[in-house]
């Protein structure tokens, strides 16, 4: 099955919250009866136990799409606890016309802090870059995409 501009043989489709599928992922989509089709990551969590053995589960792959949408990461960056890292990290988004939807930190000990941000981006091409900017940055430690609430991370 092809995804292109939102719709699957002419159906719309909703991304699983769960996992947040970005255009160039891998991804499965299913039929839902209450929802109709929900498009997953395939390394998704809530879809491996019955992607084998449910035939409602389809492999699908990503075409050409007229119609521009961003698409919601989970991005988790450990650096280095120095004033302005926040700062820092939120100017290299912003140099790039990357939207932040949310950013919570906690300082894991006193030499390091994890910052998770939630980014608007518009395909994996883009998250790749970003990330790979984010960890040049001198105080970075790691950055790592979040799928599934951080029971599957994605290197990127």
């Amino acid at each position: 099955m092809v995804l292109a501009d939102h719709q699957i043989e002419g159906v719309s489709v909703i991304y699983a919250k769960c996992c947040m599928p970005i255009h160039g992922d891998p991804i499965t989509a299913h039929s839902d009866t209450e929802r109709g089709i929900v498009v997953h990551h395939s390394r998704c969590q809530q879809v491996a136990p019955f992607k084998q053995s449910d035939s409602r589960y389809l492999e699908t792959n990503w075409g050409g799409d007229k119609v521009n949408k961003t698409y919601a990461a989970h991005l988790k960056i450990i650096a280095e606890n120095k004033i302005g890292i926040l700062a820092d990290v939120i100017s290299t988004f912003t140099k790039r016309g990357i939207n932040i939807i949310a950013v919570n930190t906690k300082d894991l000990d006193v030499k390091f802090t994890e910052c998770n941000f939630e980014i608007d981006i518009d395909n994996v091409e883009e998250l790749r870059k970003i990330m790979q900017k984010v960890r040049s940055m001198k105080f970075v430690e790691s950055c790592k995409r979040i799928i599934n609430d951080a029971k599957t991370v994605n290197e990127n």
